[in-house]
């Protein structure tokens, strides 16, 4: 016997602890109490209301059961069981109305060994009917009407009907519609009593503006549906792509898309370029890039009513490949090539420093080959009169160990130091040679 008193005791008390509460749109709490009417809900709606249990003692208390019985009712976003709630602490949960029919209903909410009564009513209701993908479906506030993709700058319209499927009248009191990009077509005029079987309907126009998910409600007395539609871009027309280029290296190009018809609408293409060399032992050559932003992918606006040629221009680098672009613009993707040639050195410049008794010869160029090799200088005097035969150095091996570890492409900066005897005052003028497995390249006479 005072085991039973004892387990009474401890039980009363962890009863006690978890109160039992329902929360309004504003989050504000109302105790529960023995009964709790949540209210009206169309035959196939949904009505949520939520709960919140809470440990009001100073004891962890676990919960054990959580559960509604009864037709029409569910648990929603409630914990795994057994759950422990330390003091102070809070459990939310919402009890499901969705009723399949018109009628009252109630259940049993059971939290441990505390029960509390729900009570609900489906009252007689008209049910709706919307038009999506051409046919008419029945939809209720449990979830989104999702209408349909509509092109933006154009509108389509959907049906809906609210049809008596009940033995007595129906009265519907108003139609509502919101939000941006829905309007509604000869609203009906309200209230209206539906006999057992009769129709009413609306149309509910979708016009885009842009693209974008489109939501907003239609509102049929306290019925809340959640109406969805998606606008997007008319499609880009078709568009052909070619390179204009000199196949030479150092030098620029142009890629141009051409549409075959004025694009309705602003957009973008994305273009990129892959180079793939073709001498031996070399990866890749940075100099190659789009020159807008100095790399290989870029995005290129593409303005409504375009009519000319969209021009991207690029870098061909300093080793002879191949460039392949790739252009992505709508729903294509379109590709060009432009193959640079191998050739013999290229000399941009040359400049001479005048020492006491030296000529410091600096010569900048690029080799898209990579195999140069000899050099010739040839110096003159203040008259135009070459004062040397032509000078030969045979660079081979400095510019093969140059390019295997440059970074630069087929770019050089070369130097050489001529030591001078005499009065060297009267040397005024230089030409460089070069060569290469392409062939040789003399550079203009260049004064100092």
């Amino acid at each position: 016997m005072k085991l039973w008193l004892l387990l009474l005791l401890t039980m009363v008390p962890l009863r006690a602890q978890i109160s039992i509460y329902t929360l309004d749109a504003a989050g504000v709490e109302k105790v529960a109490g023995s009964l709790v009417n949540v209210g009206q809900a169309a035959a196939g709606d949904v009505l949520d209301t939520r709960f919140r249990l809470r440990n009001s003692g100073v004891t962890a208390v676990t919960v054990q059961v959580l559960r509604v019985s009864g037709a029409a009712y569910s648990l929603v976003g409630y914990p795994p069981l057994p759950h422990l709630m330390a003091p102070g602490t809070n459990v939310d949960f919402r009890v499901r109305f969705q009723p399949a029919g018109s009628g009252s209903f109630s259940a049993s909410l059971q939290v441990n060994d505390v029960a509390v009564l729900i009570l609900g009513t489906a009252p007689q209701a008209a049910t709706v009917l919307a038009e999506i993908d051409g046919q008419m479906q029945v939809v209720s506030t449990a979830s989104n009407v999702v209408l349909g993709r509509v092109e933006r700058g154009k509108f389509q319209d959907y049906r809906f009907l609210m049809r008596n499927d009940g033995g007595g009248s129906v009265t519907v009191g108003g139609v509502v519609l919101s939000g941006g990009g829905f309007t509604m077509i000869v609203p009906p005029v309200m209230p209206v009593s539906l006999a057992s079987g009769q129709v009413m309907g609306f149309t509910v126009r979708f016009s885009p503006d842009r693209a974008a998910i489109f939501q907003g409600t239609v509102t049929i007395d306290a019925r809340v549906f959640r109406i969805e539609a998606v606008g997007f871009d008319p499609p880009l027309p078709l568009a052909t792509v070619s390179v204009n280029s000199s196949s030479q290296s150092a030098t620029q190009g142009k890629l141009s898309i051409q549409f075959l018809a004025p694009p309705p609408t602003a957009s973008s293409a994305a273009v990129s370029m892959e180079f793939r060399p073709t001498v031996s032992g070399v990866a890749d050559d940075p100099a190659a890039f789009f020159v807008g932003n100095s790399s290989r992918s870029m995005s290129v606006p593409v303005n409504a009513g375009l009519v000319a040629p969209l021009d991207v221009v690029f870098q061909t680098g300093t080793t002879a490949g191949s460039i392949v672009f790739t252009v992505l613009v709508g729903t294509q993707t379109l590709q060009a090539t432009t193959t640079i040639s191998g050739a013999q050195p290229g000399i941009e410049k040359v400049s001479v420093v005048r020492g006491a008794n030296t000529l410091q010869v600096d010569v900048s160029g690029f080799d898209n080959t990579r195999t140069a090799s000899t050099l010739d200088f040839v110096f003159y005097d203040r008259a135009g009169v070459a004062v040397t035969a032509p000078i030969r150095a045979d660079a081979s091996n400095a510019f093969r160990q140059y390019f295997q570890q440059s970074t630069v492409g087929g770019m050089f900066l070369l130097r050489a130091v001529f030591p001078t005897t005499g009065d060297a005052s009267q040397i005024a003028a230089v030409e460089v040679s070069a060569s290469n497995s392409s062939g040789m390249v003399k550079s203009p006479r260049t004064s100092f």
